[in-house]
């Protein structure tokens, strides 16, 4: 399983849990997934994907972009099958938060 298809597998199973969710690739190696003002952004290290969740606090869409925007610890998951299910478990955890 390439890195891409990992992310593609990704968006794929939070997307059949929470279908209100948005998605956006700038890139076939990045991956971010938004719900309301909780977000995720997947990266394609080349061995491992790199989730980093992250939240919004400020009020209005200016705030959020400029200073109100909590970033959590980044996550690493190896890339195979068996790691997509449990990206997908916390990323859906996080959004729903």
């Amino acid at each position: 399983m390439s890195g891409t298809d990992w992310l593609d597998e990704l968006a794929r199973r939070v997307l059949s849990r929470l279908s209100s969710v948005e998605q956006f690739r700038a890139d076939p190696k990045t991956l971010s997934l938004a719900l309301a003002t909780r977000g995720v952004t997947a990266h394609d290290a080349g061995d491992v994907i790199w989730i980093a969740p992250s939240f919004a606090a400020g009020g209005t869409i200016g705030s959020r972009l400029q200073d109100r925007v909590q970033h959590l610890d980044i996550q690493q998951y190896g890339i195979n099958e068996r790691t997509v299910d449990d990206a997908a478990h916390a990323v859906v955890a996080h959004l729903k938060a």
